[in-house]
């Protein structure tokens, strides 16, 4: 009995690190998906040969990547692509209702109207909001089609939108809604600019004259500017600003919707190009690919039998492992 709960345990733990490993080799292809042959993969994830082989096979039959025939390197497969797009599809059709009890949590802090903004082309609408104590009062309401370079939420969104999409934006007809509406689209440059520094933009009156708003981004899992946080106050209450513990809210607000919609930036500290720091399957260094004559050695032993023979690693002679 106690031999088999030993047996049973050890089979457990040699699945768990069978699937700990698929899951490394599954995840060494993003961001980008670069095709890769199993010499590499053992290079950069430092797994044996025989183990990438395996669990490669098993990959493969299941759809999660695929062989090229003619260069036998891989990629991501069918059976991948399926699970991205479904998360895909729910952020896209789930992003207000995974958004509304954070807004309504920021609410609650401030005492604040909060809303959600996103983009529709080059105008934003309200696709929720919340009233908070001071039952603002703004001349717009929800479903009402406002120009991104005017509101908030918009220029938030704009600031870290791709240069192309902002040329698109800022060649149209760019309208006024109030005297202090700004339609000089090199000032509008230098502004979302500004913004994309300090990770809020506002809206000092040009929609409303009586009110001043401020907006954080939410991004999704491909790093795109989707929605973002706004809060306003009646103008004559923030003269000089709005309070910095509001704007600190405002931003862990957006931060933590983002999260929800699978957004990292962890990749903005390495280049695309370089091989994560993925963790050693052992201490060992593995040399991939067919012995090289003489390479192998024996190792000198006292034992019963006295001399140990050569070692290797025992997968049809594949590969080396050298302490």
């Amino acid at each position: 009995m106690v031999h088999k709960m030993q047996q049973n345990g050890k089979d457990l733990r040699n699945t768990h690190e069978s699937l700990q490993k698929a899951l490394w080799i599954l995840l060494s292809f993003t961001p980008s998906n670069r095709e890769k042959n199993v010499a590499g993969l053992c290079r950069e994830l430092g797994f044996h040969k025989s183990t990438i082989s395996r669990l490669l096979r098993v990959l493969v039959a299941n759809g999660f990547l695929h062989k090229d025939p003619f260069t036998k390197k891989f990629s991501l497969g069918k059976s991948a692509f399926d699970l991205g797009n479904a998360i895909y599809h729910t952020i896209r059709e789930k992003m207000v209702i995974i958004a509304q009890p954070y807004i309504d949590d920021l609410r609650d802090s401030i005492g604040l109207d909060v809303g959600l903004e996103v983009l529709l082309d080059n105008t934003t609408v309200y696709a929720y909001r919340t009233a908070g104590i001071s039952l603002l009062r703004p001349r717009f309401s929800m479903g009402d089609r406002l120009p991104a370079h005017i509101v908030a939420g918009g220029k938030a969104m704009l600031a870290f939108s791709s240069a192309d999409f902002v040329d698109r934006v800022l060649t149209e007809k760019l309208v006024s809604l109030t005297s202090k509406t700004v339609t000089d689209r090199e000032i509008i440059r230098q502004r979302l600019a500004e913004y994309r520094k300090t990770g809020l933009a506002y809206d000092l009156g040009e929609s409303d004259l009586d009110y001043h708003f401020v907006a954080a981004p939410v991004f999704d899992f491909a790093k795109r500017p989707v929605a973002a946080v706004v809060t306003g106050e009646l103008a004559m209450n923030v003269q000089d600003g709005f309070d910095p513990k509001i704007l600190s809210a405002l931003k862990e607000t957006a931060a933590r919707i983002s999260a929800r919609l699978m957004y990292s930036d962890e990749q903005k500290a390495r280049p695309a190009e370089e091989a994560p720091p993925w963790p050693k399957a052992r201490k060992a260094r593995v040399i991939c690919g067919p012995p090289a004559i003489g390479r192998v050695k024996a190792k000198q032993g006292k034992g019963r039998k006295g001399v140990r023979p050569a070692q290797r690693d025992g997968v049809h002679g594949q590969g080396k492992l050298t302490e």
